[in-house]
């Protein structure tokens, strides 16, 4: 995969707009996916309860605006449908292929499907 982003030693510090919302450091994060009018970014960090972990993070694209001005991103559960009592958890079935193409990433850290 062209352009995986892995910090196997020390984590890069994540972007200045999703480093707020996850609670240890990155070390996987993926290009941004527009699925609809939203941005996606699959991202594998360490949680110090749970070790490695991944999660979505999402934003609203305002069309003919400066990315700037398009908002912070969210955690997958601030996701206005989602549901954790669902398999996909409420979220859009296009993640479905955001997931898979992050494959390598989740094999390259020793995170098994």
């Amino acid at each position: 995969m062209a352009g995986l982003l892995l910090f196997p030693d020390l984590p890069a510090a994540p972007p200045p707009a999703v480093a707020h919302l996850l609670s240890g450091p990155v070390r996987h994060l993926s290009a941004a996916r527009r699925l609809g009018v939203h941005d996606w970014l699959y991202v594998i960090y360490e949680s110090p309860s749970y070790g490695l972990v991944s999660d979505y993070l999402w934003r609203r694209r305002w069309e003919g605006s400066p990315e700037s001005e398009w908002g912070d991103y969210a955690r997958s559960e601030r996701w206005p449908r989602y549901d954790n009592n669902r398999s996909d958890n409420g979220l859009p079935a296009g993640l479905r292929q955001l997931w898979e193409d992050e494959r390598e990433a989740r094999h390259a850290l020793g995170i098994r499907p």
